[in-house]
């Protein structure tokens, strides 16, 4: 399991991300919701998401958990902020890389399509919730990381931007959150 030092958990986190993994054999990398990771946030996408007044971290989560339908929707790519990883994708893949993403920003992202192109499958875990400060790991270099890595993701995967596209409009990814935002709103 990949974790940013800028992640706090929630309880049963690793079980949810398991059972998610184990679903199928074809499962490569699992990545949870959170409140602040970008096109994995919930219940708004792309925005930070402040917890609602009647609830901590602990009790978001395990409403999250109760509420789901482990709908485990095929995403392009997982993220970074935490991802599990399974061995058996390691082993037939190999590692990131290093050499093309020697500081972070797009080093998943390549890993995920290598392991598609593979036959593997990258899910999105919506019975996890996990929160995230987001940037505090890389500050001010971000901007000049994530134009460089997206340059060569855009180059190596001409399909990929699609694909994104594709995430953002599912179904099963847009009923997650709104289950989500019922979480919020009604408790």
């Amino acid at each position: 399991i990949l974790l940013n030092s800028d992640t706090e958990v929630t309880p049963k986190w690793v079980e949810n991300l398991q059972r998610c993994a184990y679903s199928s054999s074809k499962v490569g990398t699992v990545t949870p919701l959170s409140n602040n990771s970008g096109a994995f946030s919930a219940p708004v996408a792309n925005k930070p998401n402040k917890l609602p007044s009647w609830s901590g971290k602990d009790s978001i989560a395990t409403a999250i958990f109760a509420n789901s339908s482990f709908l485990y929707p095929e995403i392009p790519t997982g993220n970074g902020f935490c991802l599990y990883i399974k061995r058996s994708l390691i082993d037939n893949i190999g590692y990131f890389d290093d050499a093309l993403f020697p500081k972070g920003y797009g080093e998943e992202n390549d890993f995920c399509l290598r392991a598609r192109k593979s036959g593997w499958k990258n899910l999105l875990d919506d019975s996890s919730y996990i929160f995230h400060e987001r940037s505090a790991s890389f500050k001010n270099e971000k901007s000049k990381l994530i134009a460089k890595a997206k340059s060569i993701i855009d180059r190596k995967y001409p399909y990929y931007q699609k694909e994104v596209k594709s995430f953002h409009e599912s179904k099963l990814i847009n009923l997650s959150r709104h289950r989500i935002k019922e979480v919020f709103e009604n408790g």
